[in-house]
C-alpha cells in the first residue's frame, strides 16, 4: 500500500447508510475488471506459440548456472511471489519479490520502475549475480542443451547463433570485469546475435507472464451489480456485510485509499514515498524511483531502444517525458491490492508481515523515511481497531482464493 490512507478521520466510525458521492461512485466504477492491452514493444505478446514457449522458460531451471528459475521467486502457489522479506536466488536480493498477478496492466516494472516492459524486466534477473547469476551467452547455451527448448525456439525465431568457443560467462557489464572483457572480445555481429536470442527469450517469458491474471472476486461481482443502472444501490450493497460496506466507504471516502489504489488492479502504477524507516535486513542506500529513472533511460532494452518492436510507440514516449528530481528519492511503485492475502509480506522490502501492521503504519506514521521525504498528503489516520478490521474485511473481497 502507499499514500493510500491520507486524511485524518473525523473521529467516529462510519456507518453503512447514505448514498455514495458522485466522486465515490466514479471511483468504484473505475475498479471494474478490464482486459489489458497488448505491449506494442513486444511483437510476441499474445502469440500462442510464444506464450507456450515462455511458460516452459518461466519454469525452467536450465537458464541459470545456479539452477534458479523465474518461478523460484515467483511461485504460483505463493501468489506468484516467494513469501520472503528479501527474495533469494543465487544470493539474497535487495527487495521483496512482487506478485506477477495482472502485470500486463502495468506501465512500469520493478519496484523502482527501472524497466518499462515485462521483457525488459525479465532480462535483469537472468544476468544479476544475486538472482539467476547467468549471462545472455549462458542462455544461448541452455537452449542448445535442452532439446525441447531448442526445438521451440528455432521453430518460432529461427536458428540459434553459433557460440562455439565462447566463454559462457561473457556478458556486458557497466564496469570493467572479466565477464565484460570476454564480451568485448567477441565480434560485434556475434554480440548482436547472442543479445537478440536473449531478447527473444525474455519477450516469450513476458508473453507468458502477461497471461497471469487474477481471477474474478466477490468484489468484482459487487461492482458489476453496483454499476448496473437497472439495480438499486441498496440491493447491490446487500451483497456486502455491514463490515465490508464500512471498509469500502473508508477506502473510497475518508481514507482516500483510492488516490493511489484505483483502477482494475487497484494501483495507480505510480511511485510514492510512504515514510518507511529502517529494517535490519535492508540496506539504507536504496533510493528507489530516483535510480530507477536513470536505469530505465540508459537501458538498451527500454521501449525506445534498438530492441523494441515499437521504438516510436506510446511506451517510448513515456520514457522520453520522464524527468528525474530529488522528489523521487525513496519512492516505490504502488502495488496491486488484488490477492493481498496470498502475497505477504508487504512493501518493497517486506517491511510488514500482516495487513494489520500495514494499516497501523498509516494510522500512526511514526517512522522516519530513510531517503527523501514522505508524501506531503500523508497524515496520521488514528484509525480504531474496528475501522482497520473493516478495511481488511473489504480487502478480502479482492482475493480470488477466498
Amino acid at each position: 500500500m502507499s499514500i493510500v490512507l491520507s486524511l485524518i478521520l473525523i473521529g467516529c466510525t462510519p456507518t453503512s447508510t447514505g448514498s455514495f458521492t458522485e466522486s465515490e461512485l466514479f471511483t468504484i466504477g473505475q475498479m471494474q475488471r478490464t482486459s489489458p492491452l497488448l505491449d506494442e514493444s513486444n511483437q510476441w505478446d499474445g502469440n500462442e506459440e510464444a506464450i507456450a514457449f515462455g511458460q516452459k522458460l518461466f519454469f525452467s531451471h536450465s537458464l541459470s548456472p545456479n539452477a534458479i528459475a523465474c518461478s523460484t521467486c515467483h511461485t504460483p502457489n505463493i501468489g506468484f511471489a516467494d513469501g520472503l522479506q528479501q527474495s533469494f536466488g543465487a544470493d539474497v536480493t535487495n527487495r521483496h519479490s512482487p506478485t506477477l498477478f495482472d502485470v500486463a496492466h502495468q506501465t512500469w516494472f520493478r519496484w523502482d520502475g527501472g524497466c518499462d516492459s515485462l521483457w525488459c524486466q525479465a532480462i535483469g534477473p537472468l544476468e544479476a549475480s544475486n538472482e539467476m547469476n547467468g549471462s545472455r551467452t549462458f542462455v544461448v547455451s541452455a537452449l542448445y542443451g535442452d532439446a525441447s527448448l531448442k526445438e521451440d525456439y528455432e521453430r518460432i525465431f529461427g536458428p540459434l547463433p553459433d557460440i562455439a568457443g565462447v566463454d559462457l560467462s561473457a556478458k556486458p557489464t557497466s564496469e570493467s570485469s572479466p565477464e565484460n572483457n570476454l564480451w568485448m572480445a567477441l565480434e560485434e555481429s556475434q554480440q548482436e546475435d547472442i543479445t537478440a536470442t536473449m531478447v527473444n527469450v525474455t519477450k516469450s517469458i513476458a508473453a507468458f507472464e502477461a497471461t497471469i491474471q487474477s481471477g474474478p472476486t466477490p468484489f468484482d461481482d459487487f461492482v458489476d451489480t453496483f454499476m448496473d443502472d437497472t439495480i438499486l444501490e441498496e440491493d447491490a450493497l446487500a451483497m456486502l456485510t455491514p463490515e465490508e460496506e464500512i471498509g469500502l466507504r473508508l477506502f473510497v471516502g475518508e481514507g482516500r485509499c483510492h488516490l493511489c489504489h484505483n483502477g482494475p488492479t487497484l494501483s495507480n502504477d505510480s511511485f510514492h514515498n510512504i515514510g518507511l524507516g529502517t529494517r535490519e535486513w535492508l540496506a539504507d542506500t536504496d533510493i528507489g524511483r530516483y535510480d530507477g529513472i536513470t536505469m530505465l533511460q540508459t537501458s538498451e532494452f527500454n521501449s525506445s531502444g534498438f530492441w523494441s518492436d515499437a521504438p516510436n510507440g506510446l511506451r517510448s514516449q513515456r520514457v522520453d517525458r520522464l524527468v528525474q528530481s530529488t522528489e523521487q528519492l525513496g519512492q516505490y511503485k504502488t502495488p496491486t491490492l488484488r490477492n493481498l492475502f496470498q502475497t505477504a509480506p508487504y512493501m518493497h522490502g517486506g517491511h510488514f508481515d500482516t495487513l494489520d501492521e500495514v494499516l497501523e503504519h498509516y494510522s500512526k506514521l511514526e517512522e522516519s523515511t530513510l531517503q527523501g521525504h514522505s508524501d506531503e498528503t500523508l497524515k496520521p489516520l488514528n484509525w480504531t481497531s474496528k475501522e482497520k478490521e473493516a478495511v481488511i474485511a473489504f480487502l478480502r473481497l479482492l482475493d480470488d482464493s477466498l
